[in-house]
């Protein structure tokens, strides 16, 4: 499915095949890959249940980042309570500073919002900053 799309970004369904591409591209870029794919893999799994909606950007048609929704969070405070929760946010760094980030988060936010009205996301970015937009 498609939630976005303009001249250069599309935001659509995760497909497996991304996981790898973002496994190679983190890994490229200096992260520490141990255990991403499966992570990737795992956000699949948890889609295919029911339980989330993982989510890829391209950028000019390859792979750029990526972004989970957890529309009845099982975790934290605020679990069972109905509250969509996102995670594992993502832009890989050479597609950087594009918006791509801002697209992602925007149709994240849109899905989370058809769950409920209230949507929780902690990441060491939002607690710093207090807004996704500083840190895209």
């Amino acid at each position: 499915m498609i939630y976005y799309q303009d001249s250069e970004v599309i935001i659509r369904d995760l497909q497996e095949s991304d996981a790898q591409i973002i496994t190679d591209g983190e890994i490229a870029q200096g992260w520490d890959g141990e255990g991403r794919l499966e992570k990737y893999l795992m956000r699949l799994k948890d889609r295919a249940e029911g339980r989330s909606v993982a989510l890829a950007a391209e950028f000019h048609g390859a792979v750029a980042g990526y972004i989970n929704i957890y529309t009845d969070s099982k975790w934290g405070a605020f679990a069972g309570l109905g509250y969509p929760e996102i995670v594992d946010f993502g832009v890989l760094v050479k597609y950087q500073r594009r918006g791509i980030g801002s697209r992602l988060m925007d149709a994240a936010e849109k899905i989370a919002g058809d769950h409920a009205d209230t949507v929780f996301w902690v990441s060491a970015c939002t607690a710093a900053t207090g807004a996704h937009s500083a840190c895209t």
